[in-house]
Formats: C-alpha cells, structure tokens, sequence
C-alpha cells in the first residue's frame, strides 16, 4: 500500500513538473553526460519546429541543431556555435540571430553544467525586446520629424572622422546654419506648417549636397553640415553661398507663399580639433553672420573666440552687478516751458564698474535682453525709481523706460502695483516709457494692459518717436498721453522742412491731447525754435540737465520749485 501511495505521489509530482515544463515562455532542454536529450519542453520544440519525437533518449544536440537547419530555424553558423558551448561543457551565453518569416530572429542561448555531467540549456526568443531597444537607439539619434541625425549622433560621427589622423583625411568643413525669420512663420502660420517648412528646408540641403557630405538637425530651426574632403575655403564658400540662395528661394506650404532667409557659420578642421570646439568655432562664426545682417555666411577667425570670451566674462559681471545691486539710477530731468519748472525726471541706468569704468547702457540692455535677466533688471529699475521719486516734490513724477521683453511679460501689472504698493508712490506720479516696438507685437494684448495702466492712473509715455515706423495711427488707436519726439527732428531745425515737420508732429499730438516733449535740446536757438507756437510742453536736454546721480537731482528740484517764478537749469550747475 505504501509504495503505491509513494508511486502515485511520484506520478502527481511528475506531472506537475511536465505541466510547469511545458508552459514556460522560455525554451529549455537537458542534456545528460552521455551527450543525449533528456528532456525537451514545448517550448523549445515550437521555436525550432522540431517534429521528431525526443522523448526516448537516443538524441544528441547535434541531431538537434541537424534538424533546425533542416527547417531553417537555425543556420549553419548558429548550429556550430551552440554545438561548441554545449561540448565545452562550460557556463556561458550566446545569441544568434538568423533569417525568418518576418524578417531576424534573435535568441538567447545560456548553458549551465550540471553536477555530476551534463547540461541544462534555456533559450529565450529576444526579437522584440531587441528591436525596441534599436527602435529607441534609433530614435535617440534621428530627428523624429525631418529623419536628418540629431546632435548627439551628428557629434558622434564627425568624433570619428576628426580622430583619424590628420594628414590622412582632407580638410573639411562645418557649416552651422541658422533660419531667420522662420519664427514668424511660426508665429503666424502655427506649428504645423513651421514644421512643415523645416521638411521642405531639409529636402533642399540634401539636394545640394554630395554622397559623402551629410546633414543633421540641431533642433528649432538649427541645422548643421559637415563638408567633407574640400580643396580650399572656396569651396566651403562656394556651398554656403548656395545653401543662403536656395533656402532663401519662396516656399508653398498650406497655400501660403513663404519666405525666410539662412545665415551660416562656417569652421575648418584642423589638427587635433575635437568636434566640440569645431561646433563652439562654427557657432561663434554664425553669430557675427547674424550680427553682420543677416542672410550671409562667415568664416571662424581666431579673434571671435576672443570677443565670446569678453562676452562671456560681461554676462558673468552682469548677473554679479544684478544679484548685489550695483547698478545706479541716474535722472535726467524733463522741463515745463510755460513754468520753467522740472515736471518730470527720467531715470536712467548706470553701471561703474570696478575695471571697466563706466559702461554705457547702450552696452548693457541688448546683452541683459540676451541673457533673458531684463525683466529682474526692469523690475528694480521701476523700483528704486518710485523710491526715489518718494524724496521729491509732489507735482514731479519719474519717468521709466520699459523694454519690448519687459512690457510684453504676462505680470506687467502685477509689478508695476506692486512698485506703487512698496514705495507708496501714487499711480499719477509713474509715467512708463515704451517704443514703437512694444505697440508692434500683439496689439490686442498691448491695448488691453495700456488700457489697464491708464485706468490704474499711471501715464504712458510713447519714447523716440519717429526712430522706428512712426505711424500716426499709433497716437490714434492707443490711450497714449505723453509723446517724447526724437532728437532727430533738431538735425538741421534751422531750415524749413524739419521745423514744419516737427511742429506738424506736435500740432497733431496736441490736438490729440497728448503732451509734447522734444528730446535732445542742447541750445537757446533749439529752444527758442521748438517754443514759438506753444504746441511742445516739455523739454529735454543738456541745456537744462545731463542725467545725474539721485543725490543731485534732488538739488535741482529744490531749486527749481522753490522759485516762484520761471527759470531754466542752467548747463554749468550739473557739472560738478
């Protein structure tokens, strides 16, 4: 009786092994020291289509691999490889990857001694997982929309190419093309056609280019290529020259005609250059490209390194001169001509640094715009200019210039109450100063917070005009109440044309409501010109005032609105 229990108790655990065996995903079979099969589960036998019955034992893995080949499950090499782990009797692990209905089949083999001989070996079909892994690599160095190589693989292959020694590979090229005005298309017509226009941008290169020259994707609207084997700058001139043509050539994407332009920063190899400071080079040289107009190429010269780096040093004393407030503001009033008294004072900013000097703002506002810091500068400007305008007469208000960035940023509002809020200053007290550019981007947007500004009882000061388009539809279309004219009108004020424009100007701003005031005023004569008709308000210049320190214009607002009766700031007095 109990060895009939123990038999059946053999026969259930049997079975339960022959039930875990053959539904295992994995493929496994066993081999004893006499190089026979000994057990082979389902598996293993669908992978390699195997018909022969291998239960009986008289099957060696030769007879096996014989059999896969037979039906093309395995090749020749793969069966050889499998037959030399198996007897070498050894831990290890194999893939092969051999042809199939679908195209390659990966599998992988691992061999594990058992103790006392023999061998037991999984096998695990890897295709899929394989393929995802290559589908990701690929993805990882293909740009997904144009299928140009990214950065990272671009990087790679010219890592290869430059690490070839030196007199081996002719010269060759990099040229780093840049875009211009493919923002606005972006901008107007959507992504989707933007992203259509780099497609067509990218077809365009590759026609202009050789076999052996290749192109990729940076990302935006970046591309680079890489010129291989040229005999002289020509030739690398010759391409860019090309590529600004063709690119500049008028695009149809969704029944719109377009236009952009490319403007191209080209670097040369030379010995022992790496692909990053081959990159660094190309890039510094399209910078000038853009800076010198646009629509062009330029080669690297050693000396833009030399000008990054000085630009790169004045980024780092910026961020230094922001975090630890180092910037002044200096004023510079705006005279009343029927008073003669200041009504007004513009701030201005001013830099003194410890080895530069003085530096002119005219050097830091497009350098702090670069670096995306204007609005954190603009905000501590409006600031410490209504601080200051705390400490002076009450009828006097200050007057601060916001940038196109600054004005457009979505909390404008919010951090000009909060000025007011901290400095207790009253709203009609704060004129904010912006150019025709700031009205040119989102008009809709832009006449909503001006409209919200004036509401709010701030003024609104249109700066330079007749500098930019210098539409009178501004002065219209826009609650505006201060227009300062440009010193340029004064050029040759003495002679009919430019008085009668500037006096139209004026007539028409008045009419309109608007305070006048004529910029740049540096003589009695000006003065005396600009003062006849009674149409300008205020004046400013050097003849009343050049900007000056906070400490001294309070001095000259004392003097001036102490007085009870009209005079002028004379030049002499602010310049000690």
């Amino acid at each position: 009786m109990k060895a009939l229990l123990a038999n059946e108790r053999e026969a259930s655990i049997a079975a339960q092994f022959d039930t875990a065996l053959n539904n295992m995903p994995n493929g496994l079979y066993m081999i004893n020291p006499d190089g026979h099969i000994t057990v082979v589960n389902r598996a293993f036998s669908e992978m390699m289509k195997l018909n022969r019955d291998l239960a009986h034992g008289d099957v060696t893995v030769r007879d096996i691999v014989s059999d896969a080949i037979a039906v093309n499950t395995l090749s020749v090499a793969s069966a050889k490889a499998i037959v030399a782990e198996v007897e070498a009797s050894r831990a290890g692990e194999i893939v092969t990857i051999d042809a199939s209905g679908s195209g390659e089949r990966a599998l992988s083999w691992t061999f594990q001694p058992m103790e006392g001989g023999g061998t037991v070996v999984l096998v695990e079909d890897i295709t899929e997982r394989r393929n995802a892994e290559a589908k990701i690599s690929h993805m990882a160095r293909v740009d997904e929309l144009t299928g140009l190589p990214n950065r990272v693989s671009f990087r790679d292959e010219i890592e290869k190419l430059l690490a070839a020694p030196f007199g081996e590979a002719s010269p060759s090229a990099l040229l780093f093309i840049d875009l211009d005005q493919f923002k606005q298309v972006n901008d107007t017509l959507g992504h989707p056609s933007g992203d259509k226009l780099l497609c067509a941008v990218t077809a365009r290169l590759r026609r202009l280019l050789r076999p052996q020259d290749f192109v990729a994707r940076f990302g935006g609207d970046e591309f680079v290529v890489f010129q291989r084997g040229i005999h002289s700058t020509e030739d690398a001139a010759s391409l860019a020259r090309r590529i600004v043509d063709r690119l500049s050539e008028r695009y149809e994407i969704d029944h719109h005609l377009v236009e952009i332009g490319a403007s191209i920063g080209i670097a040369l190899t030379s010995p022992n250059i790496t692909a990053d400071v081959l990159l660094k080079n190309a890039d510094m040289a399209l910078y000038r490209a853009k800076a010198d107009g646009r629509g062009t190429f330029c080669f690297f010269r050693e000396e833009m390194a030399h000008t990054v780096e000085a630009r790169r040093v004045l980024e780092l004393d910026l961020r230094h001169a922001l975090a630890h407030e180092e910037f002044e503001l200096y004023y510079q009033p705006l005279v009343n001509l029927k008073s003669g008294r200041i009504s007004t004072c513009e701030a201005l900013l001013r830099w003194n640094h410890p080895t530069r000097g003085s530096v002119s703002p005219a050097d830091i506002i497009p350098v702090v715009e670069d670096m995306g810091l204007v609005v954190d500068l603009g905000r501590w400007i409006l600031r410490k200019a209504c601080m200051e305008c705390m400490k002076w007469p009450e009828a006097v208000s200050v007057a601060v210039n916001f940038s196109p960035q600054q004005f457009h940023q979505r909390d404008v509002m919010t951090e000009v109450r909060y000025a007011l809020e901290v400095s207790g200053l009253p709203a009609n007290r704060l004129e904010i100063e912006i150019t025709e550019s700031s009205l040119l981007r989102n008009t809709q947007w832009t006449l909503d917070v001006l409209t919200q500004l004036r509401e709010a009882g701030v003024r609104i000061s249109l700066d330079d005009f007749g500098t930019g388009y210098s539409s009178l539809s501004y002065l219209h279309n826009f609650p505006l109440q201060k227009v300062k004219i440009d010193r340029s009108f004064l050029e040759d004020i003495n002679t009919q044309r430019p008085l009668t424009l500037l006096r139209g100007v004026a007539r028409l701003s008045a009419d309109l409501g608007m305070t006048v005031v004529v910029e740049g005023i540096e003589t009695n004569e000006q003065l005396e010109l600009i003062s006849a008709e009674g149409t300008i308000t205020e004046a400013q210049g050097y003849l009343f005032s050049r900007p000056v320190p906070a400490t001294r214009v309070r001095e000259l607002l004392k003097a001036s609105h102490a007085s009870a009766t009209k005079t002028v700031v004379p030049l002499r007095q602010t310049q000690r």
